[in-house]
């Protein structure tokens, strides 16, 4: 029985590789916080290259902290937007409802005129049976 599984070797480099460098940024980080004099002597004893590279460094942790600025108010609008969205989802929906609501009572509304207009027709063919009857009676007479 192995304590590490297969191929775990083969990533040690990688992760050692990983773990100075981070080890490193964290001593830079360090030493920028409480003596940035001391850093920039540093880099100035290391050479050029080394000066151009925490330069660099320093223009992308700008670009950096803008981009995560801009994505935050992307974040921050497409949420609103979403808010929105939602807000004119409910009003559409209410106004569906409500049309429907609208076209039930219409239907209420023509089945009761209808059955009214059916119970007009009905009486008005009594009175022409009446009458009908009427003249009938008259004429025997």
């Amino acid at each position: 029985m192995t304590f590490f599984p297969k191929g775990a070797m083969a990533k040690w480099p990688g992760i050692l590789l990983g773990g100075g460098a981070g080890a490193g940024a964290a001593f830079m980080l360090v030493l920028a916080q409480k003596e940035p004099k001391a850093l920039i002597e540093t880099f100035q004893h290391w050479g050029a290259p080394s000066m151009l590279g925490l330069v660099a460094l320093v223009l992308v942790s700008q670009v950096g902290s803008r981009v995560l600025d801009l994505g935050e108010r992307m974040i921050a609008t497409s949420e609103r937007t979403a808010a929105s969205m939602q807000q004119q989802a409910d009003a559409i929906q209410e106004l569906v409802h409500k049309d429907d609501r609208e076209k039930e009572e219409q239907r209420r509304l023509l089945s009761y005129v209808g059955s009214q207009q059916e119970k007009i027709l009905a009486a008005m063919d009594e009175l022409k049976q009446a009458a009908t009857s009427a003249r009938s009676r008259g004429a025997s007479a």
